[in-house]
Formats: structure tokens, C-alpha cells, sequence
């Protein structure tokens, strides 16, 4: 099931965004909480799970979602550690 989630969001990774509040504090808190679930999906054992998993999050993070015009800094710090922290 987490596999045919991870091809939808690779096809449609704003998708995720959908609903995400307006409010730059809200969606600072709301972006870093979608990229820490992504976290333990990059360390898996399964090795499709892991390159969807990375496929997805960073299409996430070039398409736009850091576009975001209520971006605070704390976002894009954020990205430059997630894949540290993996």
C-alpha cells in the first residue's frame, strides 16, 4: 500500500500540499511535518520504497513547495538537513 502511495505522490507530489494553512508559522510547521515522515521511509530495507521515498521529497521540494510565499527561513534550512539527517 505504501508503494502505490509513493507512485501517486511521485506523479503528483503537490498533491500533499493540499490543505496546508496560509499562515507562514502554520505552514513552516506543516512542511518540516510532511518531510519528517518521509524519514524513515529513506532508510527502509525495501529498496523501491527508498527511491520513491527520495524521488518524491524532492520533487516536493523543486516543484514549488519552497516557492511558497509564506516560506519562513526556518523551511529552507530545514531542507538543507533533511538529507543530512538520513
Amino acid at each position: 500500500m505504501l508503494y502505490t502511495i509513493l507512485l501517486f505522490l511521485d506523479a503528483s507530489p503537490l498533491t500533499i500540499f493540499v490543505g496546508a494553512p496560509d499562515n507562514s508559522a502554520e505552514w513552516a510547521l506543516f512542511f518540516e511535518e510532511v518531510f519528517k515522515s518521509f524519514i524513515e521511509y529513506l532508510v527502509t530495507d525495501d529498496e523501491r520504497i527508498r527511491y520513491l521515498t527520495n524521488s518524491v521529497a524532492r520533487k516536493i521540494m523543486t516543484d514549488g513547495a519552497l516557492g511558497h510565499n509564506s516560506q519562513s527561513a526556518g523551511s529552507e534550512s530545514f531542507t538543507k538537513n533533511f538529507w543530512k539527517s538520513t
